[in-house]
């Protein structure tokens, strides 16, 4: 029985080792074969790229015929001299597209030829595959024999029972270490469910105390409100218009001639402030200074036209909006006076013009913001972005327990 057993292991091995061999080659081949389809892949998509290139000419002779059609209507029809020109470029276009047609057509051709290469490598693959599994076979042909040389071999050695005495032995010990598993799995669960009631405890004492910051940030943002308030109330409203009245009266001043008749006049562009007082405490249109033009003339009259710049035109454009009341850019010596005079009523209107009222939101709107969020009860379904769940109960942070089908969720409404 030793001799039989030895030749039949000796036997195994050696088929093991041809089956292991001939599972190479066959990789081999199937390697070669997946090499072989991604290069002609590779080649039809060159292909393809090319003919999309190529209009409707896939050989040299389709390219020919056509260059052949095109000189034959240049030579028979009475064209025009642009139309001939147009003729001569598309024959010299496609002269040199001929070179390409030949290209991908060569290339075709070899590509149809390779096409049953693969059909000879997938036949080798198929050989390969059917010895592997002859040798298979008779590998577990063998394996039987090994078996029932096995049994006869324990039951005359007597070694059947003590292995199934120590198989019950190792199965008591994996049961027994099972149930320790379950026990620390169930203290597991109970801490952790301890831990969970703890830091949900942790999370409302956080809020409480958030809120509480809350409230007293709200009540210094409110308190720097009012003392802000109070400071421009006390200070006097509306002295950048009135400081642009006085300087658009200077600038207007300077356009007149000099009280000494020698015609020279020195004029100077008004510092020009905004209406408003933007975000970061800058004049809307800035603070623009001209420099200063010395001009001499012989002599100016009452019809001498002034040109204003695109600041002096906008500051006066601005304060007749803002003022509504009456007042036109002059646009000749005589128009000064007549201005200036509005002028200074427009500066009277601002020194007795009241600061306006701000508007304060309403309660209600602010109220209204606030509980439009909608509530999640318990029962009703909820969207996340794990899917659809089912709310179990809302906590007092507004974080919402909603169950999954795979598991349990905590979210903010």
């Amino acid at each position: 029985m030793r001799e039989k057993r030895t030749g039949l292991i000796a036997q195994m091995k050696e088929l093991t080792a041809g089956a292991r061999v001939l599972r190479k080659q066959k990789d081999e081949l199937f390697n070669k074969r997946n090499a072989l389809f991604d290069l002609q892949k590779k080649q039809r998509d060159e292909l393809r790229a090319m003919r999309d290139g190529l209009d409707r000419f896939k050989s040299v002779e389709d390219i020919n015929n056509a260059i052949r059609q095109m000189e034959y209507e240049q030579s028979t029809s009475a064209m025009s001299l642009n139309e001939e020109k147009a003729m001569m470029a598309k024959l010299k276009e496609m002269q040199k597209m001929k070179v390409v047609v030949a290209e991908y057509d060569a290339k075709n051709q070899a590509l149809k030829a390779k096409d049953g290469s693969s059909d000879d490598i997938k036949a080798q693959c198929s050989a390969k595959q059917e010895e592997v599994n002859t040798l298979s076979k008779k590998i577990g042909g063998v394996k039987a024999e090994l078996d029932k040389l096995d049994v006869v071999r324990d039951s005359k050695r007597g070694k059947v029972q003590p292995l199934r005495d120590q198989h019950e032995k190792v199965k008591k010990e994996i049961d027994d270490q099972y149930t320790e598993l379950k026990a620390m799995r169930a203290k597991w669960k109970k801490d952790n469910d301890k831990f969970f009631d703890h830091m949900n405890v942790v999370k409302k004492i956080k809020a409480e105390i958030r809120k509480a910051e809350d409230e007293i940030y709200n009540k210094e943002r409110e308190e720097e409100r009012l003392r802000r308030e109070q400071e421009e109330e006390s200070m006097k409203p509306w002295l950048a218009e009135m400081a642009l009245c006085d300087n658009l009266i200077t600038y207007l001043m300077g356009c007149k001639p000099s009280s000494d008749g020698t015609g020279s006049t020195e004029s100077k562009a008004p510092v020009t402030k905004s209406m408003k007082k933007s975000k970061d405490d800058d004049d809307l249109f800035g603070a623009v200074k001209s420099k200063k033009k010395k001009r001499r003339k012989k002599g100016k009259s009452a019809n001498t036209k002034i040109n204003h710049d695109f600041n002096t035109l906008n500051s006066f454009a601005q304060l007749a909006k803002h003022s509504k009341m009456k007042l036109s850019t002059p646009s000749t010596v005589s128009d000064v006076d007549q201005t200036v005079t509005a002028l200074q009523a427009i500066k009277a209107y601002y020194d007795t013009r009241p600061r306006e009222k701000k508007k304060k939101k309403k309660k209600e709107d602010v109220e209204s913001k606030t509980s439009s969020a909608p509530k999640a009860e318990k029962g009703s379904s909820l969207k996340t972005p794990y899917g659809e769940a089912t709310v179990e109960k809302t906590r007092s942070d507004g974080v919402v327990v909603a169950k999954l089908p795979w598991g349990q969720i905590f979210i903010q409404a």
